[in-house]
């Protein structure tokens, strides 16, 4: 009769490499999924509801309205158009007088000026 004697002894440096064989790759590509996501979610146009209309030399325009910050701070970026009868109101907590704006990745001409 033989007697079999179990190895008690666990080899925690084999263990801990099988374990990175297994979750580094799955780790991986989390953090790629995560960034292209969080990619994807910053790049695509915001769409806020039309809440004014403005009538200015028979010339009627439908008008977003960016309050929060983060609204202001993607204002129009990312969109491909914007319709001739459309604009967006920045309402940047006071009034400001002829103040420029430029912003970052409008693929459109920002032309209507009301004096």
């Amino acid at each position: 009769m033989q007697i079999l004697k179990s190895q008690s002894k666990i080899d925690w440096y084999a263990a801990g490499l099988k374990l990175l064989n297994i979750a580094g790759p799955i780790a991986g590509m989390s953090v790629i999924l995560f960034t292209a996501v969080v990619s994807y979610i910053e790049t695509r146009p915001q769409k806020l509801p039309l809440q004014y209309k403005l009538i200015h030399n028979n010339q009627t325009f439908y008008l977003e309205a960016a309050n929060k910050p983060q609204e202001l701070e993607k204002g129009l970026k990312w969109r491909n158009n914007l319709e001739s009868d459309r604009g967006m109101l920045f309402n940047l907590g006071r009034e400001y007088k002829r103040v420029p704006f430029w912003m970052y990745q409008v693929k459109h001409p920002l032309r209507h000026h009301i004096p």
